[in-house]
């Protein structure tokens, strides 16, 4: 997404919305013995609430930048998204 390039099937594997995206780190830090601490797993439940169902092929960079400013003109906390993005 940072190159401005959508997903292909090939480098996204058996993944179809945002959603799953974001739930796969979750699942490999928790694997690991070190789930994410309450500022990432909040960052990461208000992305998954408000994008997750979108799939990934229609998400691109300027959807996530557009999201970023919008939370911003909401008051919510869009730096996380800035930095962890």
């Amino acid at each position: 997404m940072d190159q401005g390039l959508a997903p292909t099937s090939a480098s996204v594997p058996r993944l179809q919305t945002f959603g799953d995206l974001i739930d796969r780190p979750i699942a490999d830090m928790c694997e690991v013995g070190k789930p994410p601490r309450r500022s990432k797993a909040a960052t990461l439940t208000m992305l998954k609430r408000d994008l997750g169902k979108e799939r990934i092929g229609h998400l691109d960079r300027q959807k996530l930048i557009d999201y970023g400013k919008m939370g911003a003109e909401k008051g919510k906390c869009s730096a996380s998204l800035d930095h962890d993005i």
